[in-house]
């Protein structure tokens, strides 16, 4: 193919958004996704699948709901540009010894987080130095 030729292919796949690979997949939606708790710490979070599996939700209007493992919560989730707060929340207090810390550690990553970021199909949130305290994958709730 002439050079003609070959910048004319390159004029079409880089409008096209593909600049001859596959097309990045869009970011998932920070609000209203279900996100379910990967990773806590830098450490994969370990615990039993049941209705109170360590999730939250983000809604557009400024809401979080979701749950540490063990108890559900509520509150309110402010978001501009890329910082994201939360707080206050509140929630239930029940006692359940099986999951350990999980909890207190899941709602002192919340109460840490600063900044966040997606992809295709996670949520990472970062505390004011820019470490990350806590992964979500995108899950059907």
């Amino acid at each position: 193919m002439s050079r003609t030729g070959w910048a004319r292919l390159c004029l079409v796949l880089c409008l096209s958004g593909t600049g001859g690979a596959m097309a990045r997949q869009p970011a998932a939606a920070l609000e209203g996704t279900y996100w379910l708790l990967a990773e806590l710490g830098g450490t994969k979070a370990v615990f039993t699948p049941n209705p109170r599996e360590p999730h939250l939700r983000i809604t557009a209007t400024g809401s979080v709901t979701g749950a540490d493992g063990c108890n559900s919560f509520r509150g309110t989730a402010t978001i501009t540009g890329e910082t994201l707060r939360f707080g206050p929340l509140s929630g239930t207090l029940m006692a359940c010894p099986q999951t350990g810390d999980l909890s207190r550690r899941f709602l002192d990553a919340l109460d840490r987080t600063r900044t966040w970021r997606t992809t295709a199909h996670d949520l990472t949130l970062f505390d004011e130095k820019g470490a990350a305290v806590a992964r979500f994958d995108a899950a059907s709730p």
